[in-house]
């Protein structure tokens, strides 16, 4: 039987740490969620990566984690950052937990 205590946690997870987004699955174009939003946790980052044997380079990386409960992200899907509109497309690897959260990456919309 599962602890109903981390059964919980994905919803305390977003609900402390996430935003409102717009997820919009690439299958229907609808936006999932209340009134077309769910809770998800962005993530804006960098990576530095070597650039031949001397140089290296800056890049920014963008994540989201989502409750499974909410959506099943599949690479393709869309999702809009509410506070700033910044609009980015999920990407492999999309990565489940197994308690209840997906990460996935975000790539920006060419």
């Amino acid at each position: 039987m599962a602890n109903p205590l981390f059964a919980r946690l994905p919803g305390i997870f977003v609900q402390t740490f996430g935003e409102p987004v717009i997820y919009t699955p690439v299958a229907t174009g609808v936006p999932v969620g209340e009134d077309g939003k769910i809770r998800a946790i962005w993530t804006d980052g960098s990576d530095v990566v070597a650039v031949g044997s001397e140089a290296q380079a800056t890049i920014g990386t963008s994540t989201l984690s989502v409750k499974a409960a909410d959506v099943t992200p599949v690479e393709g899907d869309v999702a809009t950052r509410e506070d700033d509109g910044k609009t980015m497309k999920v990407t492999e690897p999309i990565l489940p937990d197994g308690k209840g959260m997906i990460r996935c990456n975000l790539a920006d919309i060419a």
